[in-house]
């Protein structure tokens, strides 16, 4: 049995494991629709331009793009990542509104500057991105996306909270999923989950060639609690900071910790 690693070490090295995990990310990906309908209202209330940072391979961004109104002209929208090969995948699926010009696509990393010469009335911060960002850097992560936007703009942040609160029976696991699809093979598909610390979750993902050749990878992301993150942003520049319950509007002043779902989306105003 063959077998080829790519295991992240860090939170640090996000960048190189989503390089590996982007083979696999589609696929992995196809059944989380639940917060398309969010962004498409916010979108429909908001003015764009709009950004989206921590991208991929285009989820959000081409269902945004398919329900932009057909008298949207010029620049509708921009992606941006750190992952070389998730934007590879995404200027390919996406190249069409690349070339009519309603897209930008860019390597860019809010940790380290703003976008310069560009500014957005709202900022998607989606799936889990700012859960990525070293604790040393969320302050700077934040700052910078509150640069790139307008006056008034809008921020909305989709957090995670971490699987083994729920479900501690399961750490150290290999679970079965059901299995992927990635052109015409059907590939076997494991996780397993543990807390590094009490705040970092690892999942480790196996995949299972139909030649028997085996594919690893992970991730960690850091929990931050409903509460830090409503002081985060604060200390960032943002205000009437609201939470959104099942990614559904309108939102709610109820900052407490719940962690019976998977999720909590934030939504917050530049001063």
């Amino acid at each position: 049995m063959k077998k080829e690693t790519a295991l992240n070490e860090g939170v640090m090295s996000v960048g190189k494991t989503q390089d590996v995990y982007a083979r696999h990310y589609d696929s992995m990906t196809v059944g989380h629709v639940e917060d398309l309908p969010m962004y498409q209202q916010i979108a429909s209330i908001e003015t764009p331009p709009y950004l989206e940072v921590g991208c991929g391979t285009g989820r959000v961004l081409l269902h945004l793009l398919s329900k932009k109104p057909d008298a949207a002209q010029g620049h509708y929208l921009t992606g941006v990542d750190i992952s070389d090969a998730m934007l590879s995948i995404c200027r390919k699926r996406t190249s069409t509104f690349i070339n009519d010009g309603f897209l930008q696509i860019m390597k860019h990393n809010f940790s380290i500057n703003e976008l310069q010469d560009q500014k957005f009335h709202t900022a998607f911060v989606t799936f889990f991105t700012f859960n990525y960002i070293p604790e040393n850097l969320q302050t700077n992560f934040l700052t910078n996306i509150s640069k790139s936007l307008h006056s008034g703009g809008l921020i909305i942040l989709d957090c995670f909270y971490p699987y083994l609160k729920l479900h501690p029976e399961k750490a150290g696991q290999w679970l079965d999923n059901e299995p992927i699809f990635i052109n015409g093979r059907s590939i076997e598909f494991k996780q397993k989950t543990q807390m590094i610390t009490p705040a970092i979750e690892k999942t480790e993902w196996m995949f299972i060639e139909p030649n028997g050749t085996i594919n690893t990878t992970s991730r960690s992301k850091i929990y931050v609690s409903p509460q830090e993150c409503v002081r985060l942003l604060k200390a960032t520049g943002f205000t009437d900071i609201q939470r959104l319950l099942n990614y559904k509007m309108p939102g709610v002043n109820d900052f407490t910790e719940d962690p019976r779902g998977f999720n909590f989306v934030l939504m917050a105003r530049k001063q």
